[in-house]
Formats: structure tokens, sequence, C-alpha cells
């Protein structure tokens, strides 16, 4: 299912299984309201490109490869929502400020990964049994917009595209140099965020405290450093109403 223009209406109580995109949605701005669907088994459950930013809530993501992908500016809101068994949960990438509240992430294999200055907020969610937490790629770097910017080079590329997108030009520009996964629930592994504190280093998360500094090409002799992952102050109890909301777990 592919929707690429402002589309007011709800896909909902439908079955994604297998496919290679499950639904796209590009330059869609805060439509659709995507509900109440499975998803399984698919390459890319849902895909939100270029000023997408759908409200996606009390679906289900089982098994895929990708959950949910946002790219290009497509920030959607991800609430009530469970995720269980995907390689990757939510997969953030060129400016895609994702919210992402309330949701269940049980035993994927990454939950959160983000690049070239994704700052997703992560707050009042249930994170159980995953492998890892979040991913802070080599592209994650306020230290790179504070020093270089990268706004201009977004211009550029749309100008090379044919892009005519009068929101570029609410693209974001000033940037926190961490990833906040504060306010969150951790299960069995808030034992672990005891026993290191706020500024320690767990195999739960990818950041600065594993790779210090990047270089970019065209940058020759500047380095850069990677953003941060925060997750104190945790939750010491869970979310109690996280995930879908009809029972069905």
């Amino acid at each position: 299912m592919v929707v690429t223009t402002k589309y007011p209406d709800r896909i909902a109580l439908n079955r994604f299984i297998k496919n290679g995109t499950g639904i796209l949605c590009s330059k869609t701005q805060n439509t659709p309201a995507i509900e109440d669907n499975l998803f399984q088994g698919n390459e890319v459950a849902l895909m939100n490109s270029f000023f997408a930013y759908p409200a996606v809530r009390e679906n289900r993501f089982l098994k895929n490869e990708t959950a949910i992908q946002n790219d290009r500016f497509g920030s959607s809101l991800v609430e009530h929502n469970l995720f269980r068994s995907n390689q990757t949960a939510i997969h953030n990438n060129r400016k895609s400020q994702a919210t992402i509240k309330k949701n269940i992430f049980e035993d994927n294999d990454l939950v959160l990964y983000s690049n070239y200055s994704s700052y997703p907020i992560v707050r009042n969610n249930n994170f159980l049994r995953n492998k890892v937490a979040a991913y802070l790629d080599v592209h994650m770097s306020a230290n790179f917009e504070e020093r270089e910017g990268s706004k201009t080079i977004v211009r550029e590329e749309a100008r090379a595209l044919g892009t005519k997108n009068p929101m570029l030009e609410q693209a974001p520009e000033d940037f926190e140099d961490f990833v906040d996964l504060s306010g969150n629930w951790w299960g069995e592994d808030t034992k672990l965020l005891r026993g290191v504190g706020k500024a320690g280093n767990l195999d739960l998360f990818f950041d600065r405290r594993d790779m210090s500094e990047v270089e970019y090409e065209g940058y020759e002799g500047k380095r850069y450093a990677l953003d941060r992952v925060v997750f104190s102050p945790w939750l010491e109890a869970e979310v109690p109403d996280a995930g879908p909301r009809d029972g069905l777990k």
C-alpha cells in the first residue's frame, strides 16, 4: 500500500504478511492514522519518508526485518504498539524525529537505530529482553551539526533531485548531543542499569562510549564527537497501559 499525499482517514484492521514493504507513506504530513493492524514477516512493515508523520497506534509488529522505518524527515507518532521479535523495531534516518511512547518492545534484536541527526522522543515504554536497545551510527553527531551544519547540504541534495517541498525550511537545525531514553521501564535489565549508573557503558547501547569520535568524507582532518545515549533516570516499575489496549498481547 502506497500513500503519497495527505490522506485524512484510517488504515485499520488489516493483516500485512510477508511483503517487501507493507505500507509506504510519503509526503502525507500528519496522516493517515494507522491503527489495529498486524504486520508480520515483512522486510519493512511501515516506511515513512519526506515529511510523513502518521499516527501509528494499537498495532502488532511481529518478526519483521524492520518494523518501522522513518527516513528523510519521516517522524511518525508511535504509541500503544507491540514490537516483538523484529530484527529492527524502529529505524530512524536523515533527521527523523519520531515520538515513541507507551509501546512494548520485546525480544527484538535492535529496538532503535538512529543515523544522520535523528533524535526520537522516547518515553514511558517497556523494554523487555532486547539484545540492543539503541544503536547510534556514525552520522549521529550534534558536534558536526554545530560546527558544519547540514541544512545547506540537504537543500543542495533536494535541488539536485528536483524536490521543491516547502517543508524543507522546517527541517530542524538545533540538536542536543544525545538520544534520550530516560523515563522507560527496562524489566530484568534494570539491574544492569543500576550496576553501571547513569554514565556507565552497557552492551544495550552503542554510542560515544563505544566510538568516541568519527571522521567524514569531505571533511578530512576533522574529527567529530559521536552522540551518546541517556538512559537515566529510568522507571522503577512497568508502564501498566503500554502496548495495545485491547488486551491481546
